[in-house]
């Protein structure tokens, strides 16, 4: 935005309102040292100037200062004068106070309009940042306005007191000084408002003396906020307000034209063109410490930079945790010192209250003589303290003496009553024991019993974690029980073995030697053995299918699993189930009802099986696995009637089965009952969607019962057209009979080379 004339010479007559100020001030600001001076003093190069973006009328400012008349502020006297400013006395006649009104110093005739121009600015800002900063120790701004000649001003709080330039002047002359509890309550002030204004990203950048009012009630303030910055991200340096021309009058230094602090006070840091940083106030902070605790300023008069001289602080009497923190602030590379006001503030309460302070680097001996010597009631607190404790120590030992003596009749009286058969009373009976020697350890009846029941806590704990194994292989067996082959079957598997500590890849002879020994020794042959079908099953080819079958074998408890193992190790696929085969195996797997019933659920069914299926449900008439085989076996001949007897029978042993739900539907399959069909896939695929039978089946009911449509989508979402052809053109499993009756249904199954495979997919890499 481009100002107007108006706007221009309004601006170095300070009539602009702060807002359209900042605005003016901005775009001179973008503007070439120069093009700023030309503009600033030629008046004639701003009636060049096209009017835009700007209005030149501006609001009336907040307030007008005058000596007398009608003005709400009348001027009483001068307080006190800077280089920038004038601070006078004024009555507040609507609210009935005496205020503070600082105004801008006047143009003086030797100083050019840009320099005057940039005081306005720099003067502005300063009511500005002031009236941001709300804190006991900073003062208040009312109010802004402009005095009776025009110049910009604010008003402000009157303070009563003097400046701690003053005090230590005073002090120096009288050979006075403050005490260090003052001292430390003084600083403690200071550092808290500038812990404040660091908090809201204000930097003072003149902290001295002069810049420090300290009234007669022990009330603080900091005031001149005229050089303050904001603290920047640290990309780019923040310029300092603005430029001044520097007069005997202004003590504060400058580089080049900005203006950046009091040399006696400043950090070195300052006198370069550097970002605005909390650690500039802190080195402040340092010297008005070093100030009161010396009455002397970190520099030698004419001093400047990095020429310190801190000689005064190593004077006998001082504080030495004060004068850490003093020397802290003060060092010379910006990183050594406290990051902000905050920190330096919490040192001095950490004083105040201990006497002590993190730069000190006390050790634990000081830090104790400390607290004594600020608290002497320690000390009488101490002798009392000891005596008593002698007292407590003599009652202690007659108490422990007691104390023994029951804990030994108490293990006594535990190791009699004691049921080792119930876990609950073990427990109880050990954190009763546990706690009696933690109190007295050098009870050997008690380390006995200790001992006695950790072993017997051990078991129950071994017997727990066998029974939690135990359950988690049943599961899986039961989920093939439940519902045949299922994708991911060979992972869980695998992972059921390793999480009870059998990793299929280590050695298979020292895993037989444990598996032996296991309690669980049939349980896991049986899950090693159900992998292994996966494997055959899924044509997985991996050293497992040679190492399982042996494993089987080495570690078998009977001759029967010797002979699943060699079984296991030749077995071949007949449909979609393994092929018993012949042999001594196949006669010997057959003497034990376990791996009979293992046979019966994955192998085929054959003359010499179904046999055994037949012995098996004589012996035990809830036997699952045998109705099962002979069901499939009718199924395979066609007798309907015995086949739907023999699924009746397993549903009742498990109702939720796949398994009898599956020879149910060939039956009504073989009736053409469509509804039953439709019942008993569904039924079916309750246990296993994804079982490719049990889908071939639910689509043939759900096409002839008028839903085409939906059995379509069913057999073109499964993805399996390869082995639905295949099972078209080969007779010798049901599922032949299941797919014919699809296609005879008018579901079409996509022309695509034939092939084989598990019913259900998977991933089979282990």
């Amino acid at each position: 935005m481009t100002p107007t004339p108006d706007d221009l010479i309004a601006y170095r007559a300070g009539r602009l309102p702060l807002e359209r100020f900042e605005a003016v001030d901005a775009w001179l600001a973008a503007q070439t040292p120069e093009e700023q001076a030309r503009l600033l003093s030629d008046e004639s190069a701003t009636q060049e100037m096209a009017a835009i973006d700007l209005p030149s009328s501006a609001p009336a400012p907040a307030f007008v200062a005058d000596a007398g008349g009608t003005a709400r502020y009348r001027i009483a006297g001068r307080l006190g004068s800077g280089g920038m400013g004038v601070v006078e006395l004024a009555h507040d006649h609507v609210l009935g106070r005496e205020v503070a009104l600082k105004r801008c110093r006047a143009r003086r005739v030797d100083e050019s309009v840009g320099s005057h121009a940039t005081r306005l600015r720099a003067f502005r800002r300063e009511a500005a940042i002031t009236a941001q900063l709300e804190h006991p120790g900073i003062v208040p701004v009312h109010d802004v306005g402009v005095s009776i000649l025009g110049e910009p001003a604010f008003i402000m709080k009157r303070l009563d007191g003097d400046s701690l330039e003053t005090l230590l002047d005073r002090w120096q002359e009288r050979s006075q000084r403050l005490d260090l509890a003052r001292i430390a309550e003084v600083m403690l002030r200071i550092a808290e408002a500038i812990a404040y204004a660091h908090r809201r990203g204000v930097v003072h950048r003149d902290l001295k003396p002069g810049n420090i009012i300290v009234g007669a009630l022990g009330a603080v303030h900091v005031i001149d906020w005229g050089l303050a910055g904001m603290v920047s991200d640290g990309t780019t340096p923040t310029k300092p307000v603005g430029s001044l021309l520097i007069t005997s009058s202004d003590t504060s230094t400058t580089q080049g034209t900005f203006r950046l602090g009091t040399p006696a006070w400043m950090a070195p840091e300052q006198s370069g063109a550097v970002p605005p940083d909390p650690r500039m106030d802190v080195f402040a902070l340092g010297g008005l410490l070093m100030a009161l605790l010396t009455l002397r300023g970190p520099r030698a008069p004419g001093a400047a930079g990095k020429n310190l001289d801190l000689t005064p602080l190593d004077r006998r009497g001082l504080p030495r945790g004060l004068v850490a923190v003093a020397r802290r602030c003060l060092a010379i590379t910006p990183a050594e010192r406290y990051p902000d006001g905050d920190a330096v503030a919490g040192e001095l309460r950490s004083w105040l209250g201990a006497g002590l302070t993190q730069a000190e680097h006390a050790g634990p001996i000081v830090r104790m003589l400390m607290r004594l010597r600020r608290s002497p009631r320690l000390i009488a607190t101490g002798l009392g303290t000891a005596v008593a404790v002698v007292l407590v120590v003599m009652v202690l030992q007659w108490q422990q003496a007691q104390e023994r003596a029951e804990a030994v009749q108490e293990i006594a009286e535990l190791d009699h009553s004691i049921d080792l058969g119930s876990k609950r009373s073990v427990g109880e009976a050990l954190v009763r024991v546990t706690t009696l020697l933690r109190s007295h350890p050098d009870l050997p009846a008690g380390r006995s019993l200790h001992d006695r029941l950790q072993a017997v806590e051990e078991s129950f704990a071994a017997q727990q974690l066998l029974e939690r194994h135990q359950a988690l292989l049943r599961l899986l067996h039961r989920r093939y029980r439940m519902g045949g082959p299922w994708p991911g079957e060979i992972e869980d598997l695998s992972q059921a073995l390793t999480a009870i500590g059998y990793d299929l890849t280590s050695d298979h002879r020292r895993m037989a030697e444990r598996l032996r020994a296991d309690r669980l020794c049939t349980d896991v042959l049986q899950t090693i053995a159900q992998l292994q079908r996966a494997l055959v099953i899924c044509d997985v080819r991996d050293p497992l299918r040679t190492t399982l079958p042996a494993l089987i074998r080495e570690a078998a408890p009977t001759p029967a699993w010797v002979a699943l193992g060699d079984l296991l190790e030749h077995a071949t696929l007949q449909g979609h189930d393994l092929r018993f085969g012949s042999g001594p195996a196949t006669d010997a797997v057959l003497t034990q009802a376990d791996t009979t019933d293992f046979v019966l659920s994955c192998f085929a069914a054959e003359p010499r099986l179904v046999r055994a299926a037949w012995e098996r449900w004589h012996e035990d008439t809830a036997a699952f696995w045998p109705r099962i085989m002979a069901g499939r076996d009718c199924v395979d001949r066609g007798e309907w009637r015995l086949a739907e007897r023999h699924a009746l029978v397993a549903l009742g042993a498990e109702p939720d089965s796949l398994w009898p739900h599956l020879i149910l539907a060939y039956v009504a399959l073989a009736d053409g009952d469509w509804e039953n069909l439709m019942r008993e896939a569904d039924a079916a695929r309750v246990e296993n969607p994804e079982h490719l039978e049990v889908m071939v089946l639910a689509a043939v009911g759900m096409a002839r019962s008028g839903r085409l449509a939906q059995a379509q989508a069913l057999i073109d979402d499964c993805g399996r057209a390869d082995l639905l052809q295949y099972h078209l053109a080969n007779d010798g499993h049901p599922m032949h009979r299941g797919v014919k009756a699809l296609v005879e249904a008018g579901v079409a199954v996509a022309n695509v080379p034939p092939r084989s495979g598990p019913l259900v997919p998977r991933n089979a890499a282990l």
